[in-house]
């Protein structure tokens, strides 16, 4: 049985959208999906001319038909029926996670958005962009487990044929990178989960040490010019004390010969 032939015997959900108080529904289908398909079912449900004539999903997610004026849709939807319009219940929503629509299209044309979407599951396949409802996903290589990308690094088999992955041998203590190319293992894994060579570890290491030994230095003149501070204020504090300690010490002296002065007489007379 051909696809025409069973439009013609297993009838949709048929809604007529002019409001004209007739509406007809019974169970099972699909839409048609080329212009031919759209004509003799537009002839059946008396739906005139075909550009009328929709096969779409209602509120609750059933295949219904409708014969209403179309609409323009942007790209990235697909038309719905809104059983709840009061007006032309032809509406749209955006693609669904699994499907793209590239381009706009009339809302009579298409029941769903058209292109699937990537999934991503090929051998050694990994999703590297999830796409929109407007693009596709796009692949790219598992390298840790050796594969690379015969099409660039992330790419879409929809736009191009040759995004595939391959397993890629390299040769011995060598190993593929991000950008699938062949480098030395990574014997020294960095904090940020960044790979360092021998080499480079090295120069990390001298750099550090370097860093270190400059910065001890530079403690140890600040301690030198600490330490110079502190012995100038011990000195200062010693000489001011010496001072103090020479001045009293005159004072006292003095008096001691202006004591006797004034005594002498006194003992003369006594004696």
């Amino acid at each position: 049985m051909s696809d025409s032939s069973y439009l013609l015997q297993v009838p949709l959900i048929t809604i007529n959208a002019n409001f004209l108080g007739r509406v007809n529904q019974t169970l099972g289908g699909r839409c048609p999906r080329t212009f031919k398909e759209r004509e003799a079912r537009s002839q059946i449900v008396s739906c005139s001319p075909v550009e009328k004539y929709h096969c779409l999903f209602d509120s609750e997610s059933d295949l219904v038909e409708a014969c209403s004026d179309y609409k323009q849709l942007p790209q990235g939807n697909y038309p719905k029926f809104n059983s709840y319009a009061t007006g032309n219940p032809i509406d749209y929503d955006p693609c669904p996670d699994d499907r793209f629509q590239p381009w706009p299209v009339k809302s009579y044309e298409i029941s769903e958005c058209i292109s699937i979407k990537t999934t991503c599951s090929g051998e050694g396949q990994e999703i590297c962009d999830p796409g929109t409802d407007r693009k596709d996903r796009k692949c790219k290589c598992d390298y840790k487990a050796g594969y690379a990308m015969n099409g660039g690094v992330c790419c879409s088999p929809s736009e191009l044929p040759d995004c595939f992955c391959y397993k890629k041998k390299c040769g011995l203590d060598m190993e593929l990178d991000e950008g699938y190319n062949c480098t030395e293992k990574c014997r020294i894994l960095n904090t940020n989960g960044s790979c360092s060579t021998p080499s480079e570890n090295v120069t990390l290491s001298s750099w550090a040490s370097s860093t270190l030994i400059l910065k001890e230095a530079d403690n140890f003149r600040n301690f030198q010019n600490d330490g110079a501070y502190v012995l100038f204020i011990i000195i200062a504090l010693f000489s001011s004390a010496c001072f103090l300690a020479t001045t009293i010490h005159r004072v006292q002296t003095k008096m001691y010969i202006f004591g006797v002065l004034c005594l002498s007489p006194y003992w003369q007379l006594r004696f």
